[in-house]
Parts: structure tokens; sequence; C-alpha cells
């Protein structure tokens, strides 16, 4: 057996470090990849018709039709662009779950009002057990020009319009027959938009949805 004999130096012995807590740093977006966006001018209905099947309607994936008045855009959206969309709409529907409150997620299905106008939104709810109508729209915006988002709702008259620009989320309410920012959602009240804003910047969506539920749960009144 080996004997360990400490030197006396006169010098007091440091005190044992306590193990230091790294600080937990979120990983953040920086820069974000653009959607892929082309606006085409003078296509008239039956041209929009043919072009619409042509790329499968409802059921084709990463790719949005818009139309309105004569203009087609044509979005291919990018993976920051899905993860965005993604943490937004899993936040909603957490909420949703924890408010008690019954949705129905819709997705980007197609809307036609009149033949000069179509959307496809990004995201969809229904709050309505019994008429399945749309009572919010989530349209994620990170490259700039296209069809104006809220020009493309207005016929559609859904009650709410959340639109996502440069990190934050822009609720818009439908009065008198058009379209007003507001501070808070009405379609979902008490739902933390600046919360939600935050954590749609994260890379990891895993990681940003495990965030919301438990920031959500420290907020929930104890019994």
């Amino acid at each position: 057996m080996v004997a360990i004999v400490a030197r006396k130096t006169g010098r007091k012995a440091a005190r044992p470090r306590s193990p230091s807590v790294a600080l937990v740093v979120p990983p953040r977006v920086r820069r974000l990849k653009p959607e892929g966006c082309i606006v085409l001018p003078s296509i008239d209905w039956k041209t929009y018709v043919r072009i619409d099947k042509a790329f499968g309607h409802d059921s084709r994936h990463g790719m949005r039709l818009n139309y309105l008045g004569g203009e087609l855009e044509i979005t291919t959206t990018s993976s920051d662009h899905k993860r965005i969309k993604k943490i937004i709409g899993r936040c909603i529907e957490h909420f949703c779950d924890e408010s008690d409150i019954w949705f129905s997620a819709q997705g980007q299905m197609t809307r036609q009002v009149t033949e000069d106008r179509v959307a496809e939104a990004d995201e969809s709810y229904s709050f309505d057990r019994k008429s399945r109508q749309v009572g919010l729209v989530l349209e994620v915006c990170i490259s700039s020009g296209g069809i104006g988002k809220l020009a493309l709702y207005e016929a559609l008259c859904h009650p709410e319009v959340w639109l996502w620009r440069k990190g934050k989320i822009e609720p818009h309410k439908w009065i008198g027959g058009a379209y007003r920012r507001v501070s808070k959602s009405t379609a979902l009240p008490g739902i933390d938009i600046k919360l939600i804003e935050e954590l749609s910047l994260w890379k990891d969506d895993c990681l940003a949805v495990r965030e919301y539920k438990r920031r959500l749960s420290t907020k929930r009144p104890k019994h």
C-alpha cells in the first residue's frame, strides 16, 4: 500500500470548489433560409385550375399556390419555414389541450370563395365542433414580396390571421369588413404570443415545444 504524505506549506488548504453550473443557452437561428417565391401575372382562371391540378391540388407537399385577381403566387417552403410553422402550430395545439379548447387542425387546405381568389394557409384551425369553420389562420413570411396575405384572406373573412415576420407574430382580427392589427389573440384568449415568438427562433423544434410545455406548466395555478 502506498502512503500519501501531505507536505506542510504554511498555507491554508483551499476550499474545494463547487462544480460550476453551465448556463444553457437555447440554440437560436441567426440567419433564416427564405422560401422560394415567384408571382406570375396575367394568369386566367382556367390556366390556374390546370396548374393546380398538375401539382396535385391539396395532396402536394412543400409547395403552395395562392391566386388573386389574375396573379398566381407559387411558393416553395424552406427548412426554416417548416420548422417555424411546426413550432407555432404545436404550441397552439398544446395550449388548446391545456385550456380544454376543442380544435381541429386543418393544415393548408385550399380555400376558394370566388374565381379570382384562392388561398392556401401555412396552418389553420377550427374551434367550432359543429360548423368546422376556420377560426385562426397562420402565415409564416420569411421572404418579402408576393401576394399580400391579408388582401388574400379578406374575401374569406376568417376571424383571425397571424402573420409571422422577422421573429414577431402579428395577430389581425376581422373587424368591420377589414383586418385590424390587435395586441392579443381573441380566438385564443390568454395565449402568450411573446413566448411563442421567442421559441419560434429556436433551431430545435422538439426542444422549443418542450420548453413551451414547461413554462406553461409553471403558470398553471397550484391546488
